[in-house]
């Protein structure tokens, strides 16, 4: 027996506990990877308080649990535990439960929830370091090869032009920008990212995960800026940002990818009722 099917013999709101956790606890290691990768540590070595040293126990390290139980402290110096660890482990959880909500067919789960873990550390790693790490990428390249070919098998000539196609449609816009903007506007990760998410979605659907993201760019963008100009009024040595203030980008195709490859969004229904 299978673990999902033995999952699948399991009251519903179980099978969602289980998945929730499991879900929390590879965003806990994902966190550890954005922190350690590129660094001197080991991505397996025993996690540590940043302040004192102290070495982690493994009830110190339980997802949800641990943070509320030492109320976002270290058990031995009080310093605080950053919010994020706790954050991105409730992400995690509500990513993999709504992936397993979503894909039914056990393939496709897995490799959603591959990707999805990915991602997480992609934009995990990019918000913290204005980067995005080739493996990771590559990562989720070979994924989306093996997913695309999954989806299309057997497959024939015309997959393959359409594969490309779908590769040129969402990276293009992305080069562009990057080109005219010589590196300015965002990374050359950024277009080397939507490449490998492209394989993934339809030729709609890669287009609206392209006006997605800059849409939601803007709409953070513009909350980044003016919601500390706001705060100024309470809070005077708040810092604020302004319109040339440097924000990673990898987080809104992310976050756009995610929308679009989970709900099938497409941004024409936004605009047909119009026509």
């Amino acid at each position: 027996m299978s673990a999902l099917t033995l999952l699948d013999s399991l009251p519903y709101w179980y099978q969602l506990l289980v998945v929730g956790v499991l879900g929390a606890v590879m965003a806990s290691f994902i966190n550890v990877v954005a922190y350690r990768l590129h660094t001197n540590a080991s991505l397996l070595g025993r996690s540590r308080c940043f302040s004192c040293g102290h070495q982690l126990s493994w009830y110190e390290l339980v997802p949800f649990v641990s943070f509320l139980s030492l109320r976002g402290r270290c058990r031995v110096c009080q310093a605080r535990i950053p919010l994020r660890d706790f954050i991105v482990e409730l992400l995690g959880a509500l990513l993999y439960i709504v992936v397993y909500v979503t894909f039914v067919d056990p393939i496709t789960l897995f490799f959603s929830w591959v990707l999805v873990s990915v991602l997480l550390a992609i934009s995990l790693y990019d918000l913290a370091h204005f980067i995005i790490p080739n493996e990771l990428v590559l990562i989720v390249a070979a994924v989306g090869v093996a997913a695309y070919s999954y989806q299309n098998w057997p497959l024939a000539l015309t997959d393959f032009s359409n594969g490309l196609l779908l590769v040129l449609v969402a990276a293009g816009f992305y080069a562009v920008l990057w080109k005219y903007s010589a590196g300015r506007w965002l990374g050359f990760g950024d277009v080397k990212l939507a490449a490998a998410l492209a394989l993934f979605l339809t030729l709609e659907e890669a287009f609206s995960m392209v006006v997605l993201s800059f849409w939601i760019g803007a709409v953070v963008g513009l909350l980044l800026v003016f919601l500390p100009v706001l705060l100024q009024r309470h809070v005077p040595t708040h810092r604020s940002l302004h319109m040339r203030s440097e924000i990673p980008f990898a987080p809104f195709i992310v976050a756009a990818f995610l929308v679009v490859y989970i709900y099938e969004l497409s941004v024409f229904a936004f605009f047909v009722p119009w026509f």
